[in-house]
This record gives C-alpha cells, sequence and structure tokens, in this order.
C-alpha cells in the first residue's frame, strides 16, 4: 500500500497533519478539519490529488482490510483500524468537498 500512499501527493499532506491529541481536538472532524485546512492552506495545487485519491478508494469496492492498509501505509499519527477507516475517509472527502465548494453527489 506504501505505493499508493507514495503516489498521492495530496493523502500524503493531509495524513501528516492528522495528530491525535483530545486536548485540541473534541472530534474526529475538528481532527479532519485540521487537516484538509493543512491541505488547502500549506499544499493548495494537491487538494484535486487528494479528492481524486479518496474516491478512487471509496469508490473501487475496497474492502475494510485494504483501506486500513492504506491508512497504516501513511505518516498519520491517529490510529485507525477495520471498519472505522470507511466513514472516516468518507467523511474527510465529504468535507474536502464541502470546503471547496464542490458538494458530493
Amino acid at each position: 500500500m506504501r505505493e499508493f500512499v507514495a503516489k498521492s501527493p495530496g493523502f500524503r499532506a493531509f495524513t501528516r497533519a492528522i495528530i491525535h491529541d483530545p486536548l485540541i481536538f473534541r472530534s474526529h472532524d475538528d481532527i479532519i478539519d485540521f487537516g484538509i485546512g493543512h491541505v488547502l492552506h500549506q499544499f493548495p495545487d494537491t487538494a484535486d490529488d487528494l479528492d481524486n485519491f479518496l474516491d478512487y478508494w471509496l469508490n473501487a469496492n475496497a474492502t475494510d482490510q485494504q483501506l486500513e492498509d492504506l491508512w497504516a501505509a501513511s505518516n498519520a499519527d491517529f490510529f485507525l483500524i477495520g471498519e472505522a477507516v470507511r466513514p472516516f475517509l468518507a467523511r474527510v472527502l465529504e468535507m474536502l468537498r464541502e470546503q471547496r465548494g464542490k458538494p458530493s453527489p
């Protein structure tokens, strides 16, 4: 899975910013918002890549295990496993599109 992560500058930029600190972030949405903000403000040219990457993996009939492996290959300092990965990534895509003014279909 590392090869897929390595080919996506948007996913790498997003996951680099993902940390789990309950003193800073009160919810998954707060964590996601921070990661998206990092992408949009520090690496805006990678936002389309992040959108396309997430859209591909969420619509590619990927198994929960494949998504877990994908997440584990990232730089995120936030632990996700099994069935928790898909809804998290779907929420990332939804929030990314909302912030960019491109609502999800």
